[in-house]
């Protein structure tokens, strides 16, 4: 018999793709396309498994909490540090702040007062107080313990004069307030006298007015 091929749209086809019309119908033409066309289903079993999340394994649970935990052993303790800094700075100033205002007295009134003005005695940050050595308070002001009445010698026997407040000298004290974050504090107290002498009191043993007042 005969064969025909198919024609128009399917005559593009390669020779292998054609069909013979008189071996079929055209409705086998397209069957064969079809066989073409990949199957919607997976050909093996791999890929008909479902993809299942893979979690995490204790081992690297526990890497990751010993790395978090070297990193806080280092961190905590610098930022700490960094903190205690910044206070001192704070305590410093308002020291300097507070002898400012000892000087432009003495000018306008001829001696220092023996009351420090309110005000002069907070710091920021509530970790220090300002305080006149053995001076008088602002009417409604009050110290935080321990005061502001006793000292003790500066650790590196760095000479500085703690005179008790008269109209011809004074000694502002910045002292740590206890409990608070500087109580512990190598620094100890900040001290400036009416000479301008600069000073550390109840400080921890090797700790330099040098280097607390330079940092």
């Amino acid at each position: 018999m005969e064969t025909t091929y198919l024609t128009g749209r399917f005559s593009s086809l390669p020779r292998w793709g054609r069909v013979g019309v008189g071996a079929s119908s055209a409705s086998q033409a397209l069957c064969s396309l079809q066989c073409c066309v990949p199957p919607p289903y997976p050909r093996t079993a791999e890929e008909g498994k479902a993809k299942v999340p893979r979690g995490f394994t204790l081992i690297e649970v526990m890497i990751v909490v010993a790395v978090i935990g070297i990193l806080a052993a280092i961190a905590v303790p610098s930022y700490q540090s960094y903190v205690m800094r910044a206070q001192r700075a704070n305590a410093k100033s308002a020291l300097l702040q507070a002898a400012q205002w000892m000087e432009r007295t003495a000018t306008a009134q001829g001696r220092y007062s023996t009351t420090l003005a309110a005000g002069l005695e907070r710091v920021e940050g509530g970790r220090y107080t300002v305080c006149l050595l053995d001076g008088t308070l602002a009417a409604g002001v009050t110290l935080p313990t321990p005061g502001c009445t006793t000292v003790t010698a500066d650790p590196d026997a760095t000479p500085v004069a703690l005179p008790s407040a008269s109209t011809t000298a004074f000694t502002l004290v910045a002292y740590r307030n206890d409990p608070g974050g500087n109580a512990n504090d190598k620094c100890g107290d900040f001290v400036v006298n009416h000479t301008g002498a600069r000073g550390i009191i109840n400080a921890t043993s090797g700790a330099t007015v040098t280097e607390c007042w330079g940092r």
